[in-house]
């Protein structure tokens, strides 16, 4: 997995390489490598990890200069927090490479916190972390701030419709829909006009 990564990462003299992934348990079955390009630079890393068509935000299907996590940790107590570091890293390189080939077989199981039909007050830290991501991106690059907002609001989407979430009975998850409405309405002024957002995203 890691040598193919490593030889284009040497060869191309890149600072992060990513390659493809199968993804099982799941309605999305791989990571959509169609419109990849084989090497993004400076200006175009951080649309590679937001984009929809993105390699996705998560460490697994990657490798990396050391150098890069120089003044990055990933948050303690937190859960989702590669999305909560990983923007910050990318936004340090200088070149990515991307291997199509899906290198990388991932497994979903039902007792995730992302997947998992019980309710858990730590799945709103999705959403902190992408608004976290989104405002990052609006202060540092803010050409790609439509693109980070689209992100965003899809995550606030998912999140309430989740069933642990809409349909829980608990008071806690109540508050926890309350805050996702919020949130909405706080950050995401309106994204009928935003290109990155799916119009079944607008519709829902």
């Amino acid at each position: 997995i890691f040598s193919k990564m490593l030889d284009q990462m040497i060869s191309r003299n890149a600072d992060i390489a990513c390659c493809g992934m199968k993804i099982l348990g799941t309605e999305t079955p791989h990571i959509n490598l169609s419109e990849w390009q084989e090497e993004y630079d400076r200006d175009d890393c951080i649309q590679l990890l937001i984009s929809h068509t993105g390699t996705g935000d998560f460490y697994m299907n990657k490798i990396f200069r050391r150098e890069l996590f120089d003044g990055i940790r990933l948050p303690v107590g937190k859960y989702f927090e590669d999305i909560f570091s990983m923007y910050k890293v990318f936004d340090k390189a200088d070149k990515v490479v991307c291997v199509k080939e899906p290198l990388y077989l991932y497994r979903i199981h039902g007792q995730s916190i992302s997947h998992s039909a019980q309710f858990s007050p730590k799945i709103m830290d999705y959403a902190y972390a992408c608004q976290a991501e989104w405002n990052y991106v609006k202060a540092n690059r803010p050409s790609y701030t439509e693109m980070a907002a689209a992100k965003y609001a899809n995550a606030i989407n998912q999140l309430s419709k989740k069933p642990a979430i809409l349909h829980a009975k608990s008071e806690e998850a109540k508050k926890c829909f309350g805050i996702l409405k919020k949130l909405f309405l706080q950050d995401i002024i309106s994204i009928e006009d935003n290109k990155y957002c799916s119009n079944r995203l607008k519709y829902e």
